[in-house]
Order: C-alpha cells, then structure tokens, then sequence
C-alpha cells in the first residue's frame, strides 16, 4: 500500500551555534496532505525555524525530517524539491516593486518554467481568490500593505503547490485584511495543498485544522480535525 503524501519531522531538535541553547527540543510533527496547521507560541519559541526546516532550507542539528516516508534528497536534490512542492509567504514582502501585481503574481509560475502568457492567466485567477484582480495592472508599488500582502497570498497559491509554509503572514494587516487574507490562504487553497502559517494570532489559528503551541521549543499539539 503506498505512503500518504506528508511531510514529517521526527525528534527534531535545532540550535544556531555550539554555545547556544537549543531553539527546538525534541519536537515531532507530521503534516498531512491537505491540511491546515498553525503553529503559535511567543517570540523566540522556533516557529520560524521549525518552519524553516519543514521548507528544507534549514538542516537540523539532531532528528529527522522525512518527505512521503522517506529522507529528502540531498543538496542540489534539495533545492529541486524545495523548487516544486513549496511555496512560501514571508511577513517582509519579497516583491518587485515596479512591476504589476499580476506580474508578481506569476513570478513562482515563471521560475518554474511556464510560458509568459499562461503565467498570466493563472496569476489573474490567483489574485481573483485574494479580491484584488481589479488591480491586476496596477504597479505593485502604488498598492497598501494588505494589499501587497494579498499578492503575495496569490503568488503562492497560483503555483498550486504540495505545501504553503507562512511566516506571520498577518502579522502587518489589519482584521479587515487579515480576513480575507486567511480566507483565501486556508479557505481557498488548491486541493490537497497543506498550509503551515506561523502566528501569534488566534484569530488566524482558529481557521486551521492542527494548532501546534511552542513553548521554549517544545510542542503541544491540539487537533480540531474531525
């Protein structure tokens, strides 16, 4: 019988330096395709690092991190999984400032490969989720915040990926903003797309399937699935 599609870390425990004291301890994770997770807990508690090693660009010091089962490929095997299962919304928007928002938009679609004219069709799709296609051609930088933020929303949902991983990406909105941010992020996302959002705010969590509180970088794990 074939493994389920998840992504799992086992035993993870994770310090920056040698004489540092450990940012992770211990913490065991598994995240199932489809579903919905929010990882809370105060500043400095390794939400952004525990994220940081699910998305495969930070290695940990001690445990495990297993993809369908298996252990990830390693360096340039890697980067090609991260290419093609992840998409990532960051609290400090990464985006081009001169150019449109459906340009931004489609810029995950256009670095993995899809021609210019198709990328623009599912971007504009994309920004429709977020209730910003009215705004397609307008310059990414004569846009609010939120609505920057939506665009980022939409450039990750547009590549319809494995996984969305988000680090606070509320964090900046107001709740006007922060609804229809989450709503498209959680309520909206592609089939079988599993999303894991770093956050301080229950607001946020109370949309999620799994809400995972991180104290000193030990989990406890509260499940509302059915």
């Amino acid at each position: 019988m074939p493994l389920s599609r998840c992504l799992e870390v086992r035993d993870v425990s994770h310090r920056y330096r040698h004489d540092q004291p450990l940012v992770l301890n211990g913490v065991s994770l598994r995240i199932e395709e489809g579903v919905a997770v929010a990882l809370m807990g105060p500043s400095g508690s390794g939400k952004t690092t525990l994220l940081s090693i699910l998305g495969m660009l930070t290695i940990p010091t001690a445990g495990t991190v297993l993809l369908d089962g298996q252990p990830p490929l390693r360096a340039r095997g890697r980067t090609r999984l991260r290419a093609e299962l992840f998409s990532w919304v960051f609290q400090g928007v990464n985006v081009l400032p001169r150019r449109s928002a459906v340009d931004n938009a489609a810029l995950g679609l256009l670095a993995r490969g899809m021609r210019y004219s198709q990328s623009m069709g599912t971007a504009l799709a994309a920004l429709e989720v977020v209730g910003l296609h009215g705004l397609a051609d307008r310059r990414i930088d004569t846009l609010s915040g939120g609505e920057v933020q939506r665009v980022c929303i939409a450039r990750a949902l547009a590549t319809r990926p494995r996984y969305i991983l988000a680090d606070e990406p509320t964090g900046q909105l107001d709740r006007a903003n922060t609804a229809v941010a989450i709503d498209a992020l959680v309520g909206r996302r592609p089939r079988g797309t599993a999303v894991v959002i770093a956050t301080h705010d229950p607001f946020v969590a109370g949309h999620c399937d799994v809400v995972v509180q991180l104290v000193d970088g030990t989990p406890t794990v509260d499940s509302r699935l059915p």
